[in-house]
Formats: structure tokens, C-alpha cells, sequence
């Protein structure tokens, strides 16, 4: 099994009104449309959900550009190949010279949570196939450990504390009564590097100051948990194929399943329930792109995916595919227990060590 990389995605909320930024494509760019994302709250996750800001936002950039694209299709996601994900985008099959821009002065709060300069554009034209582009900074909204051996002790699972008064008689007579159960879980991060630490005081989308890189500090996410905001912890962040816990090609796939006949999936229990399937592809260009769905329920030999905006159909049956255990559970930060963002410096080589404590979010 491979050494854990903890990520933490917090919970990021679009208001009633929703966001919106403009886009621009066809011949010169005169076809404009403006993209608005409805209110919700969603993570950046690119798991493929209808919780998955990237998911939502690539399937109506993608529907609106099939209007003068119709084999055009967009992938919208987190770079798995960065230690500290940047944005991916690549837009496909718009035919010879294609044009496609996305105006994200138009859409600064947008801009800021997927990691673009807010005062730029991002365009591809005269192409068939545009990309894959970065964004210019870290998406907002998620801390990745970028290094193995960070995380140096956790709970594993959440501890069960109940709510229990007992009485004993003097003859040894015990009477419980159960009434609830809270949930809690604690998470020692170590030797984390100063700019994987702190952004003083700098939140999510903000301009960073020297010498911390926006969105990256752990610090921007302290800024969002205290205010009561919920967030996924994930043991498992990194999504490789060295961190894979099961590869197989598939055999067929319709829009949300892939079936397999060369091996079986363990399911007694499911083990890959809640797990995500991981496709790297390099055929967009020198920078991969990548097909990642949250696995809903499987078979022994059927994964039946979530299918939000991206198809199974796109896993293919020549290239394998992988099965990372990137399971997580969602919190609230215990500022009972971590009142305050105060990481300790190991003496004098300049990493920290951080101590989080946390209660289950309960809806």
C-alpha cells in the first residue's frame, strides 16, 4: 500500500444568483455566451459528481460551445500530475480552426477558486484541439501534501465518543442509557515546508504575499474551517498509478458502468465503494488529461460510476485504468481542541508540525 498523501477539499458555496463568466467561440469568436454556475455548495474534487464544481462548470461550458461544435468536447479538472493541483483544461474536436476563450475578468470569482489570473483570458484558436492549459496558481479550496511522510499519525477511522449516562448500585446492578454519539477524528501533520503551512493571512482566492503561493498554506484553510465551513479529509490524495490499489482494462463501458472479464472486483464488501476510478491520457497533448468517477457500487465484474458531465465511455477498452481507495469522510473543525492556527517549528530547520482535531459533520 502506498504511504498516504492526505488532501483536505473544503466546502465552497455559490450563492443564490449563482457566478457567472463570459466565453466567446466560432468564427472570430463571435458567438458569446455567459456560463453561470446555480447556487450550491460543491468541491473541487474531479470526481465527476453533481457536487463537483468542475464537473458542473466543464459540462456547461461543453454544452454551450456544441452549439457551434457539435462533436466538441471539454475536460474540466484538477492536474493530477501536480503535487499541488493546478487547473486543467482541454477542449477537443471543434474541427480545423477552431476557436474557443474564456473571459475571466468577466467571471473574477470563478477565476479565483479555479486558480486563473482574474484579469486575464484563456483562448485557443485556429485549433481543433486546444490545450491541455494550466491555470496560473493552485485551485482554491483544497491543501494537498506534496510530500510522502507528512502525515505522521491520524485516527484512521473516526472515534466514537457516546453519550451514555451509566449508574452502578452498590449491589453491581448497571443501568445505561444511550441518548447519542458523536464522532471525532485527529489528523498530526509533520515537517511540513513554510510555504505548505502558512499564507499570512491570506484565505482561499486571494492575492498571495511573498513568499507564500496562493491558495497552497494550510493556513488558507484554517481561515475557512473556523468560520464553521465543512470539509472532506481524504488519507489517500494522490492520484497515480503508484498509489493505485487495483488496475484492469476494460472490456466494455456504457455512460456510468465498465465492466471487466480478465478479474474479478472484491465485494464482500464492496471494497470500491466510495474508491474512484483514474485514466491518465496523454493523447490531448504533452500534458495529460485525465477521466476520474466516483465509484457509486460495483459487482464483481460491473463498476457503476457517477456520470455528472464525463462518460465511462471515455475509460475505452485498450488502455488500463486504476482504482485509487481515495475515500474520505466530511468534518467540522473541533475549535474546542484546535482554537487557533499555530503550527510548531521543528528547531531551526524551518518545517512545522500540525495537530487538527476534528468533529463529524452530521446534516
Amino acid at each position: 500500500m502506498a504511504i498516504p498523501r492526505p488532501k483536505i477539499l473544503t466546502a465552497f458555496t455559490v450563492p443564490t444568483g449563482g457566478y457567472s463568466v463570459d466565453i466567446q467561440h466560432g468564427v472570430a469568436f463571435g458567438t458569446s455566451a455567459t456560463i453561470t454556475v446555480p447556487a450550491g455548495t460543491y468541491f473541487l474534487s474531479g470526481d465527476d459528481r453533481d457536487d463537483d464544481l468542475y464537473a458542473v462548470f466543464g459540462k456547461l461550458v461543453e454544452t454551450q460551445i456544441k452549439t457551434t461544435y457539435i462533436t466538441a468536447s471539454v475536460y474540466f479538472s484538477p492536474n493530477f500530475d501536480d503535487d499541488n493541483p493546478r487547473s486543467l483544461i482541454y477542449v477537443g474536436g471543434m474541427g480545423s480552426g477552431g476557436n474557443f476563450r474564456i473571459d475571466w475578468t468577466t467571471g473574477t470569482e470563478l477565476a479565483d477558486v479555479f486558480g486563473w489570473d482574474n484579469t486575464t483570458t484563456t483562448e485557443f484558436a485556429g485549433v481543433s484541439n486546444g490545450g491541455p492549459e494550466n491555470s496560473d496558481y493552485q485551485h482554491g479550496y483544497g491543501w494537498y501534501a506534496n510530500e510522502d511522510g507528512l502525515l505522521r499519525d491520524d485516527t484512521v477511522e473516526p472515534i466514537d465518543i457516546p453519550n451514555s449516562p451509566q449508574s452502578i448500585s452498590p449491589s453491581g446492578y448497571v443501568k445505561t442509557q444511550h441518548i447519542a454519539s458523536r464522532f471525532t477524528y485527529r489528523m498530526q501533520l509533520q515537517f511540513l515546508k513554510r510555504d505548505l503551512t502558512f499564507s499570512r493571512g491570506v484565505s482561499y482566492g486571494e492575492e498571495s504575499k511573498y513568499p507564500y503561493s496562493r491558495n497552497k498554506g494550510l493556513e488558507c484553510w484554517f481561515r475557512e474551517a473556523k468560520k464553521g465551513t465543512r470539509f472532506r479529509v481524504y488519507r489517500q490524495g494522490k492520484f497515480s498509478t503508484d498509489t493505485a490499489s487495483f488496475s484492469a482494462t476494460a472490456s466494455a463501458n456504457t455512460t456510468n458502468t465498465i465492466t471487466i472479464s480478465s478479474t474479478t472486483f472484491p465485494i464482500d464488501p464492496q471494497q470500491f465503494k466510495g474508491a474512484f476510478v483514474y485514466q491518465r491520457d496523454t493523447s490531448g497533448g504533452s500534458t495529460a488529461i485525465f477521466d476520474s468517477f466516483y465509484i457509486e457500487s460495483h459487482t464483481a465484474t460491473v463498476l457503476t460510476v457517477a456520470d455528472h458531465h464525463r462518460t465511462a465511455f471515455n475509460i475505452g477498452t485498450s488502455n488500463p485504468f486504476y482504482i485509487i481507495d481515495g475515500t474520505y469522510e466530511t468534518y467540522v473543525l473541533d475549535l474546542s481542541q484546535t482554537s487557533q492556527f499555530a503550527p510548531t517549528e521543528l528547531p531551526n530547520i524551518d518545517r512545522y508540525d500540525f495537530e487538527i482535531n476534528m468533529l463529524r459533520y452530521e446534516s
